[in-house]
């Protein structure tokens, strides 16, 4: 995954994030939604640590995060640490990178990402052949940029149409295993195309306060978006922290959420389709002194964001933050057997 830079692509102005994290609440339970799915794309040491729920030095931390409880792994892992007859083969998610689709016809497009999702997550890594043993028939695109914008406002070309128009053929094509292709489809949203929706104005998130034209339009991408099978929005900028990110401001935990689901809803999209992707949330200040804790907690605020929350979060090179990830996740949600997943 291509770290977010959080720099919105605009027309005539950019946005920059600056971290601040809230001071951590009280979770409360929360019951996950029908179409839970918690997404791994970290190191093998962390992905480890969170499945297990032990600590490197040996100490318990909880229950572990397994498929059992509607944990999924992104390949390619680099490593095929687990096995190619790995008992979590279906829990294991292809790939397709973004920057396969860009300047693609949209046949072209659906072409590709149907075969990622027939595939078994088979990756040539370092001149060495893979075969991850992926048996999910699930795939996600890593990731959607600012470079998916209208040609107008800084995109390539008709990348974002086209994805829109891929999607589309997607959605009319049958899957062998009950669903659309389009419904097995899950996208990473960079932070540069939903921090541009949330402070963009107007019906399409791309004026200013004075009204006129400044931000990235994402009018072509959107179609595309509502026809995906799940969301997961990056929670956190481009910028190192470790072996980590760095969170989202508090502001932006208010805001965006509602704003991005709006937008996604006026193009026939739904709540229940997008996740967090959570990423290091940065050291200890005195107004927080667990910066995990914070960040849930603004992730669990009343409203959109308790309900993104409960379609389950997904995380993303967490650093030396996997045990507090991973402690937050089993103070949010109790370690009861999910129901399996279906597609998303």
């Amino acid at each position: 995954m291509v770290l977010a830079t959080l720099v919105a692509a605009t027309a005539g102005g950019t946005f920059v994030g600056l971290p601040a994290p809230a001071r951590a609440a009280s979770p409360g339970p929360l019951v996950q939604a029908p179409n839970f799915a918690s997404l791994l794309y970290d190191t093998d040491a962390n992905a480890t640590l969170i499945a297990r729920g032990i600590a490197p030095d040996g100490s318990v931390l909880g229950p572990g995060l397994t498929p059992t409880r509607g944990a999924l792994r992104q390949e390619p892992s680099g490593t095929n640490v687990l096995g190619e007859r790995a008992a979590d083969n279906a829990a294991r998610i292809a790939k397709v990178s973004a920057t396969r689709l860009i300047g693609r016809t949209a046949s072209q497009m659906a072409a590709i990402i149907r075969g990622a999702i027939n595939d078994g997550c088979t990756e040539v890594i370092r001149g060495v052949v893979h075969n991850f043993g992926c048996t999910s028939h699930l795939v996600t695109i890593d990731e959607v940029s600012p470079t998916f914008s209208n040609p107008a406002t800084g995109g390539h070309g008709l990348t974002g149409r086209h994805f829109s128009q891929a999607m589309a053929l997607l959605a009319r094509t049958a899957s062998p295993w009950g669903t659309s292709y389009a419904a097995r489809v899950g996208i990473y949203v960079d932070a540069g195309v939903s921090v541009s929706i949330d402070v963009g104005h107007g019906r399409n998130h791309n004026l200013n306060a004075r009204g006129r034209p400044q931000y990235a339009a994402f009018t072509d991408l959107m179609p595309g978006l509502a026809r995906a099978g799940a969301l997961w929005l990056e929670m956190y900028q481009g910028v190192h922290i470790g072996l980590g990110t760095a969170p989202l401001t508090n502001a932006e935990w208010r805001s965006l959420p509602g704003r991005f689901v709006g937008f996604l809803t006026s193009y026939g999209g739904s709540v229940t389709q997008v996740h967090y992707m959570f990423g290091n949330a940065g050291g200890a200040t005195r107004s927080c002194a667990n910066p995990q804790g914070c960040v849930w907690s603004m992730a669990a605020l009343a409203g959109i964001n308790r309900q993104i929350l409960a379609s389950g979060p997904g995380e993303y090179r967490l650093g030396g933050q996997a045990a507090a990830w991973l402690q937050q996740f089993n103070a949010y949600f109790q370690p009861i057997a999910n129901a399996g997943l279906r597609a998303w």
